[in-house]
């Protein structure tokens, strides 16, 4: 459009004379009734015409654009005072908008109005609100210090991507906003790994949700100490894995603060004893620490062949195995354990099973003739050079 700007007033520097806001008794121009009926008399023949004043015509028209080039260059006009209003508050309807500034040294706020009849000052915070339309710079978006800027989805995007955005406390329970390494440590995703090499180490609150790998000298013991998650403020649900990665040797887990570890069978104690090989995550419930994982199943253990063979281990790591194997007179035969030892094996026993009655009169004597991490020898002999099926008992005990 052909936009005419008022960069200067009708008659800014013209004749003026005030023009009356209520009807004049004398019927002479007012904001009210404007020019009456006396403006349009023949001055000639009617003594009561009037004729239209250059300085009141200069002020009406002065009046005008100087208002006019308040709304092409502010937008918003200023609040009105009661002086403004002849002496009473004006009373704005709520949504109204205007400038305002406390004094003539103070910049230019916009407020909107927060509800009808509003005769109060804008600075009265519980009737009106201050109304920004500056978009927030990138540097103000991050710095997240600003509450009289506006935020636009790109500058929100690049406050949350930005460097620097803090992350919650690790057990933080509030409404903060999270970053992904917060989500990803709260969802159960590993932290990280530490390679621990030290005969005794603790764990810290910087290490739940890590894999913590104990890569100590093969044979040598190791101990780690978890954190005492009763005062760390730990959440339900914490959790440090923990693997015992040489072949021989023990790792034991204590809990710090007199607390106890579940390790899946038996009671609760203040520590277990992984072997080479474990694997297990040990998980805060809020009272004391449950093991779960591979390890567990080895602890809690499992019988094979309804009885006949299987195996079980004790929570300090000791495996005890059982089975039958059917020999020969004067023969030997192996046989395959249930599950190999980890370590080495300390004692095997051999029993000669035979039923009272049977009809034969052989008397029979077991031995061991050997045995590995994985299988047992055992043999049979026959006193009167009988042969036949004798089954034997074997238990062995290892780690």
């Amino acid at each position: 459009m052909d936009q005419f700007l008022f960069r200067v007033p009708f008659a800014a520097a013209g004749d003026t004379a005030a023009i009356p806001e209520l009807v004049q008794p004398d019927g002479s121009v007012s904001f009210t009734q404007g020019w009456g009926p006396d403006y349009q008399a023949d001055l000639d023949t009617d003594p009561n015409a009037k004729p239209i004043d250059r300085s009141q015509t200069n002020q009406l028209f002065k009046t005008i654009t100087e208002n006019l080039a308040v709304w092409q260059t502010a937008q918003f006009p200023e609040w009105i005072t009661s002086a403004d209003n002849g002496g009473s508050p004006y009373p704005y309807e709520r949504n109204a908008v205007v400038r305002y500034r406390p004094s003539p040294s103070d910049p230019w706020t916009l407020y909107v109005s927060l509800q009808d009849a509003n005769t109060f000052v804008p600075t009265d915070a519980t009737r009106w609100q201050p109304v920004t339309l500056q978009l927030a710079t990138q540097a103000q978006a991050v710095a997240r210090a600003l509450n009289t800027v506006l935020m636009t989805p790109l500058r929100v995007r690049e406050s949350v991507e930005a460097p620097g955005w803090a992350t919650p406390a690790q057990f933080s329970n509030t409404t903060l906003l999270a970053t992904t390494a917060f989500v990803q440590r709260a969802a159960g995703n590993r932290a990280d790994v530490r390679i621990e090499s030290a005969g005794s180490s603790s764990a810290t609150a910087a290490d739940v949700g890590r894999h913590v790998v104990f890569t100590g000298a093969d044979g040598v013991n190791q101990a780690f100490t978890l954190p005492n998650a009763a005062t760390g403020g730990y959440l339900a649900g914490a959790s440090i894995r923990v693997t015992r990665r040489t072949t021989r040797g023990t790792l034991t887990v204590f809990a710090a603060g007199g607390l106890t570890i579940d390790p899946g069978v038996g009671s609760p104690a203040t520590s277990v004893s992984l072997l080479g090989g474990d694997t297990a995550d040990f998980v805060w419930d809020g009272t004391l620490w449950r093991m779960a994982g591979p390890a567990v199943q080895r602890i809690v253990g499992m019988t094979f062949g309804a009885g006949i063979a299987g195996w079980r281990r004790d929570p300090n790591g000791f495996i005890e195995q059982w089975l039958r194997i059917n020999c020969s007179g004067d023969n030997t035969a192996s046989a395959t354990l249930p599950t190999p030892f980890l370590e080495e094996v300390y004692n095997v026993q051999t029993t000669i099973f035979r039923a009272q009655g049977d009809g034969q009169n052989n008397i029979y004597a077991s031995h061991v003739v050997g045995w590995t991490l994985t299988t047992v020898t055992v043999g049979v002999t026959d006193a009167n050079f009988n042969v036949g099926t004798v089954p034997v008992h074997t238990r062995l005990i290892g780690r």
